[in-house]
């Protein structure tokens, strides 16, 4: 177990609960697969590191909170046509101490983290939802976000 001052992010689908019943299970899946390989990228592009998926949701963090509003920047302006879906992510960003920790079964053993910001990140999803620029930041990350990007 580590404590570490991380940025920590859910990145969630609009809509998801639709795909299946419209497109069927494999289109879910392919779109699942090539969403999650596009927010991925600007995670790790930014810097950032993927701990989960959760569903449709990811969970990661950034050890610097300006590259953390960054790739929230990015992913709430991520789109992707299906038919007439539009897939895109709504972002939450909270920043604060979490622990770092090895969790599960000894079949399955997963890096996690756990902490206050996890919970705020999940709790601002729902504001994240409904911002026209697809992502929300917590008190303590908009500290860190610099003048060129709105923070709702």
């Amino acid at each position: 177990m580590k404590k570490s001052l991380l940025s920590v992010g859910f990145a969630d689908m609009v809509g998801f609960a639709t795909l299946p019943q419209t497109l069927g299970w494999e289109m879910t899946v392919n779109i699942l697969n090539e969403s999650f390989r596009a927010i991925g990228s600007i995670i790790v592009q930014h810097g950032g590191h993927i701990h989960k998926y959760i569903g449709d949701a990811m969970l990661f963090s950034f050890t610097d909170p300006h590259q953390a509003i960054r790739a929230a920047e990015k992913i709430g302006q991520y789109r992707y046509q299906v038919d007439r879906h539009q897939i895109r992510y709504y972002v939450a960003i909270a920043t604060g101490e979490v622990i770092q920790i090895e969790l599960g079964h000894p079949s399955l053993v997963v890096n996690d983290i756990m902490g206050e910001p996890v919970l705020r990140a999940n709790w601002l999803l729902a504001q994240a939802e409904k911002s026209p620029q697809g992502y929300v930041l917590c008190e303590e990350t908009r500290k860190y976000a610099p003048d060129d990007i709105e923070s709702p």
